[in-house]
């Protein structure tokens, strides 16, 4: 147990993540292939598009995001519950759901477009305003990532150390407090933050693409799938580079400081219904506006047609296979991810904050589209070699294994951050006592385990369940998924239709964590009653 565990750590993240990285790195300069691609001036223009963009979006994030995480990591307010549930479901709704959303309201046929057009005011969202200023691509990209701003300033503030926050505001009083104490742990987090935001951005292919902006992993996705392997390589290179740039100031200062659960919780101060009203209005731009598109663009149809709920009847006979494919690559792919966070969480626990541990945090500012084009790479190498090569040409393991390359430095930081809040003496106890490691494991780290892998669980599938950007580059012929599925619709379907399966999609997507809220609430509540 104790051996296969050791090779299970590293084997399967270097099969997933390794692997397609080098895959690339080999295949761009294979058979002495010219760089002049990349000497190319039109490439130059895409790389400033991007990192304008990318910049574009992160400052938009910022302005959206810092507010609302202070808000609900310094105050206490009515509704904070509800506001700090809502900042999550932006991070769990796809990129191009985003952007069809907010299509209903601001693309050529918006309904503010049109209003606008109405009073001879012309507005394009796809258009820059400027060169290398695009805000409509950029604002779409910072409602579904602003909430990677809020969520670490809200916690780096929950971690305040209760006696400082209480003497501040003895001293000084609520200002004092906040410019000495609150202010600068909220800054401390900021620049992590806006670096895995940019990166994401940089990386981000379905917002680009939808709203055809010019940047360069449109141009590496059309050229990898399209024309040339090798020089698709070659195009990625400059986004791995930009990455790994952007990765290396992703700050994580919360191994020092304990686990999530371990922190001492400072004073909130005191916030009233303004208070609630002020943070609710990023979570409305981040969920409810698109939507509210998606919903108005229904019944819209359903008025002028008269056809009511016919539109969903009709996409669901018509994708239910698509559904089916996206659960089953959910599903296998969180069990991957278990079976190879485990042991790593298990070793991070052990030494916290250590240089493997970075790197694998890292690697979350990776452009997905690469881990794609990497995964591609590296099996088609395998063609030939008998069983491998088969499996190679089902193409079920590429996807599988893509959706845990991209998602594994997630679900090992929640099962490390369970290891951490558990107390090691019972294993340590059963281990003098004579219990196999295969007991060990048995009787004791998965039992105490089992909440937290629960949450992993629940994490891995929701977010394998949503995502576009490496699936549409590895799943198998005929088996696209439920998303895969919206985004080639948006080009021929109707909008009413593709709304409804943009809903129907959304809500499959957060279907994991209701079920999960479900089952721990009904644990709590049979705990409550049995003390």
């Amino acid at each position: 147990m104790i051996r296969s565990g050791r090779w299970t750590a590293w084997a399967l993240p270097a099969l997933c993540l390794v692997a397609p990285m080098t895959a690339i790195g080999i295949e761009a300069f294979r058979e002495g292939r010219s760089i002049e691609t990349l000497l190319d001036p039109a490439i130059h223009g895409l790389l400033v598009n991007t990192l304008a963009l990318a910049a574009l979006a992160t400052l938009f994030a910022v302005v959206v995001g810092f507010p609302l995480g202070f808000a609900i990591g310094a105050y206490a307010f009515p509704l904070r519950s509800f506001v700090v549930a809502a900042a999550f479901v932006p991070l769990l709704v796809p990129h191009h759901i985003h952007t069809i959303g907010w299509m209903r309201w601001i693309g050529r046929q918006g309904w503010i477009t049109t209003r606008l057009a109405e009073d001879g005011i012309a507005f394009d969202v796809r258009a820059a305003w400027i060169p290398y200023v695009w805000p409509g691509p950029a604002w779409i990209l910072a409602m579904a990532l602003f909430p990677l701003v809020a969520l670490p300033v809200a916690d780096a503030l929950r971690r305040i150390d209760r006696e400082s926050a209480a003497a501040a505001r003895i001293a000084g009083g609520t200002r004092a407090a906040l410019t000495a104490v609150y202010m600068p742990a909220a800054k401390a987090v900021l620049p992590g933050a806006a670096a895995l935001v940019f990166a994401l951005a940089a990386g981000a292919y379905a917002v680009p693409s939808l709203l055809d902006t010019p940047v360069l992993v449109q141009r590496l996705f059309f050229t990898f799938s399209q024309r040339s392997q090798g020089e698709g390589a070659l195009l990625a290179l400059p986004l791995f580079v930009s990455a790994a740039v952007a990765a290396s100031l992703l700050g994580d200062p919360s191994w020092r400081r304990g686990t999530l659960g371990g922190a001492a919780r400072a004073v909130r101060l005191p916030g009233g219904p303004w208070m609630t009203c002020a943070a609710l209005v990023p979570v409305l731009l981040g969920v409810g506006v698109p939507m509210a598109g998606l919903i108005g663009k229904l019944v819209e149809e359903s008025r002028r047609t008269g056809e009511g709920l016919a539109a969903f009847q009709l996409v669901w006979a018509r994708t239910a296979a698509s559904f089916g494919n996206g659960l089953l690559f959910a599903t296998l792919a969180g069990l991957v991810l278990l079976v190879a966070a485990w042991p790593l969480a298990r070793r991070f626990a052990a030494r916290p904050g250590g240089a493997s541990e970075r790197g694998l945090t890292a690697l979350i500012a990776m452009p997905p589209v690469l881990l794609g084009v990497g995964t591609i790479l590296f099996w088609k190498e395998t063609d030939g070699v008998p069983v491998i090569g088969g499996l190679y040409r089902d193409g079920l393991i590429l996807v599988v294994l893509a959706l845990a390359g991209r998602f594994l430095p997630i679900v090992v930081r929640v099962l490390r951050d369970g290891f951490l809040g558990l107390d090691p003496s019972a294993e340590e106890a059963a281990r003098l006592a004579g219990a196999s490691s295969a007991k060990r494991f048995r009787m004791i780290s998965l039992p105490m385990m089992a909440s937290t892998l629960g949450v992993a669980w629940t994490a891995a599938m929701t977010l394998a369940l949503v995502e576009l950007d490496t699936t549409l580059l590895t799943y198998p012929p005929g088996m696209e998924t439920v998303q895969v599925r919206i985004f080639n619709m948006v080009h021929y379907a109707r909008d009413a239709e593709v709304s409804a399966l943009c809903l129907l999609a959304t809500a499959l997507g957060l279907l994991p964590v209701v079920i999960h809220a479900l089952i721990t609430s009904g644990e709590e509540e049979r705990h409550g009653h049995g003390a």
